[in-house]
């Protein structure tokens, strides 16, 4: 027995073109997870932020909002839809306004996803009563990159240094409980060295959308150095166990 429902209402759909130098394997299933994480964020950031359009000034709850990862490729890229739909059966034209003046709607959602001095989301941003059930998953930093990837073309880069310092410190605290020693890169663009016994590594990181390190860390000038191990931010965000253990494997080799 098959049970369904037809929900007729206005919908606005938004579809972003993703390639190289971001990652497009899906399968992969941390990137594919960084992609679900980007998506949420960002739908429940347009939802906020189209409510709050002057022409508008509804209840967020006027609005609803999800996505879809595309399944196929097209040619080399990755295509991800975000839709945007009326709750009101039937459709109250709120949808369509949204379309009319996007472009100063997309501008107020990343000027809500960059706006707030949180790490990921909170009650200043995005977490309110009704997405409680997602709240794990909203990345505010995340969703703006990808967001201005898909609207500016602006593609996500790594850090400064001192930047993936910051990012590396809890890494680096779980580390020295287990018998490294952490210090700040002293030679050019290396944000941490790693050291136990004799041996050295250069540790950076790179954004999560990007999927793979396209760069090498500026060591040439630094002695004894063994080699090197960049990890993935959204890793090091959502899986602090499985980055430890990274650098651990590369101890034994």
């Amino acid at each position: 027995m098959l049970l369904g429902h037809d929900f007729t209402t206005d919908l606005l759909l938004l579809r972003l073109k993703i390639e190289a130098p971001l990652v497009t394997d899906t399968a992969d299933t941390v990137a594919l997870r960084v992609f679900e994480d980007a998506l949420y964020t960002i739908a429940e950031a347009l939802r906020l932020a189209a409510s709050r359009h002057k022409q508008l000034d509804l209840d967020p709850a006027e609005f609803g909002s999800g996505f879809r990862v595309v399944p196929a490729l097209q040619g080399e890229a990755r295509m991800l839809d975000i839709f945007l739909y009326d709750t009101l059966s039937g459709g109250a034209g709120y949808a369509e306004v949204v379309a009319e003046n996007l472009s100063e709607i997309l501008e107020g959602t990343l000027e809500l996803l960059e706006g707030c001095s949180c790490d990921t989301s909170c009650t200043e941003c995005l977490n309110h009563f009704h997405n409680q059930h997602i709240q794990g998953r909203l990345d505010r930093k995340l969703g703006a990159s990808l967001l201005r990837y898909a609207v500016c073309g602006e593609k996500p880069c790594c850090s400064q240094p001192e930047v993936q310092a910051a990012t590396l410190s809890q890494l680096c605290s779980s580390l020295e409980l287990d018998g490294f020693r952490c210090s700040e890169g002293w030679a050019p663009e290396t944000p941490m060295f790693i050291e136990r016994d004799d041996r050295r590594i250069a540790l950076g990181c790179y954004p999560g959308l990007i999927g793979r390190p396209e760069f090498l860390h500026a060591v040439k000038d630094a002695r004894n150095v063994h080699g090197y191990l960049a990890l993935n931010e959204y890793l090091l965000r959502s899986n602090l166990p499985d980055a430890h253990q990274r650098v651990r494997i590369l101890f034994c080799k």
